[in-house]
């Protein structure tokens, strides 16, 4: 398995994670910063680890679950066909997928209390 490296800020944080998740905190880092390549990150000893909380609350959860969840999956990218916001936490009872708090919370504007939040632990979304 190819994995990444990660620059760990407590004893406990990971010395690497696997490379699809990498690939997923850098599309997030990418949503807001442009100039470096995931390889070039990797070549200057990778993201911190309180870098990846910034970008991906979600992401030690994901490592923990040992999977990369799909798109409407917890934790995956948000169900919204047109929305690709990664760390989704809000449940759709009707759909039965998850949604990020953006497209969960326009769903409740017509549909009081469809989409509830599923992760309390994930305070960016």
């Amino acid at each position: 398995m190819k994995t990444f490296p990660v620059i760990g800020d407590k004893p406990e944080d990971p010395s690497s994670i696997p490379y699809e998740l990498a690939e997923l905190v850098y599309q997030a880092y990418s949503s807001q910063f442009s100039g470096q390549s995931l390889e070039r990150i990797g070549q200057r000893g990778g993201f911190g680890a309180s870098e990846m909380d910034l970008l991906l609350p979600s992401w030690r959860t994901i490592l923990a679950l040992g999977k990369i969840p799909k798109k409407g999956e917890q934790y995956g990218e948000c169900n919204r066909t047109v929305c690709k916001q990664l760390g989704a936490s809000w449940y759709n009872s009707s759909t039965q997928r998850f949604y990020c708090k953006s497209c969960a919370m326009k769903i409740n504007e017509y549909n009081p209390g469809l989409c509830v939040r599923q992760d309390p632990t994930n305070f960016n979304d």
